[in-house]
């Protein structure tokens, strides 16, 4: 091999014997080489035209986060000719002057993350490098109005711009508290009173803006007022205010001195208290305290009541004005109904004394409480009657047979004869036989017989 013309030299890397030699330029351009080959007397040759082409850069430049929907791209001037193109985004792309300059300016339709591809060719070498954008929108958050309060409480108020934003605490003696630091109106608390200056930032990333106001949190009185609370009527309570300065009680109707920091009230009725206090700065502090008057109860369970041989009844007390009222079983048995009812059923009584209370209670009052008795007589059947027409015994009277359902009564003389019988006994025998004549002075037997499969049998005289 030969080098016979070139922009520079060649530099053979293996033998120049071999066919296949490899060589490197030391300058891009066109180069030509002669190939000869000899055999004794005899050669011939041919010549060989290379081109070094430089590769490409393809340096795209720096990616990033951008504000706006404008940016200056700024490739690397390379040995070709490139060219940019979008590769993903939300929107459209729009190259000033145009895409094949390394430095155009773009225009995107829409915010958000795009990626670009920058292509530079050179001959037959080609390629390409990615950069990634996003673009946020810019928003301006204006002008914020400063502010002063009594207190450490205050409200800010941010300016709508179409972007979500945030409160900060720019500067301050401590942070403030934010009700919600999200919210374009949000209450702020601070630890002490000063002056404080607060932040509403919105946009994103690279792209937000603040606007700021002073807030001016004078000091107060330090107003502690007692708290809420419940009374039976007729009862008297202590309120305490304690403040810097001084104070102003209200309603007066029930206050003696509404510049004393304690009261002694006795309200008739529920009543709201108002306290203010006026520091020297003229910032005025003020509470309320509730005090919840409740009516004393009275309870009233009804009238005694007195059974034959019956174990069931109804209980019914008088409805309370105020509170609430419960049953409640004293002496003796008893099964409640409804334990909450001024009205209910009672089952399962004893002869003798049932002794039930109706409570009745209301807030914080003491109790009030009434009894009821319910006396249960046991079965009472006479062994004597003088059915004389004189308004006593003249019945064969039985107390309680009444509450025992259908019976059947059986009246024998001493030989054992029938002599009086009816069904469903309603104490109306006054000593006359079947036929309505009156039977003799004497000692009868008589048989009850009754529907649960019971039976009573004794003796019963008439005297006349």
């Amino acid at each position: 091999w030969q080098q016979t013309a070139g922009v520079g030299d060649l530099t053979f890397q293996s033998l120049e014997q071999e066919a296949g030699a490899m060589i490197a330029a030391s300058d891009f351009g066109d180069y030509v080489l002669k190939w000869e080959v000899r055999h004794g007397h005899c050669s011939d040759d041919t010549l060989l035209n290379i081109s070094f082409i430089e590769p490409p850069i393809a340096d795209p430049g720096q990616g990033g986060e951008v504000c706006g929907n404008t940016h200056q791209l700024n490739a690397v001037d390379g040995p070709g000719n490139g060219k940019w193109e979008k590769v993903s985004g939300p929107g459209d792309i729009r190259f000033v002057p145009d895409d094949a300059r390394e430095n155009p300016e773009i225009h995107v339709s829409a915010y958000g993350h795009y990626e670009l591809r920058w292509t530079e060719s050179n001959g037959i070498c080609q390629k390409d490098s990615i950069i990634s954008l996003v673009f946020y929108e810019q928003f301006d958050a204006g002008i914020l109005i400063d502010d002063t309060v009594c207190g450490v409480n205050a409200v800010l108020v941010g300016n709508d711009v179409g972007s979500p934003g945030e409160w900060v605490t720019v500067e301050g003696a401590s942070a403030g508290v934010f009700e919600n630091a999200e919210a374009l109106t949000s209450a702020v608390q601070v630890d002490t009173p000063g002056t404080f200056r607060f932040g509403w930032v919105v946009g994103e990333s690279i792209c937000k803006d603040t606007a700021t106001n002073t807030v001016v949190f004078k000091p107060t009185a330090n107003l502690v007022l007692s708290d809420d609370v419940q009374i039976c009527e007729g009862s008297t309570v202590t309120l305490t205010a304690s403040s810097n300065a001084p104070v102003n009680w209200e309603p007066g109707v029930y206050i003696s001195d509404p510049t004393a920091n304690q009261q002694l009230v006795a309200p008739i009725e529920n009543t709201l208290f108002r306290v203010s206090s006026e520091a020297e700065n003229r910032c005025v502090d003020s509470a309320e305290v509730h005090v919840i008057v409740d009516k004393q109860p009275a309870a009233d369970a009804g009238p005694d009541q007195e059974l034959n041989y019956q174990f069931y009844t109804s209980l019914e007390a008088e409805l309370p004005l105020v509170g609430t009222g419960s049953w409640m079983r004293v002496d003796g048995t008893g099964n409640l109904g409804d334990e909450a009812s001024t009205e209910t059923d009672i089952s399962g009584l004893s002869v003798g004394e049932n002794i039930f209370r109706w409570t009745v209670i209301n807030g914080v009052c003491p109790e009030a409480s009434d009894e009821v008795t319910i006396l249960v007589n046991d079965l009472f059947i006479p062994n004597v009657m003088t059915p004389n027409g004189d308004g006593k015994n003249d019945y064969f009277v039985i107390n309680g047979l009444e509450n025992m359902g259908e019976n059947k009564l059986f009246i024998f003389n001493r030989w054992g004869n029938e002599v009086y019988k009816t069904d469903n006994y309603y104490n109306d025998w006054d000593g006359k036989d079947q036929d309505g004549n009156n039977l003799p002075a004497d000692t009868y037997f008589y048989i009850i017989e009754l529907k649960e499969e019971s039976t009573l049998k004794g003796y019963i005289s008439i005297k006349r």
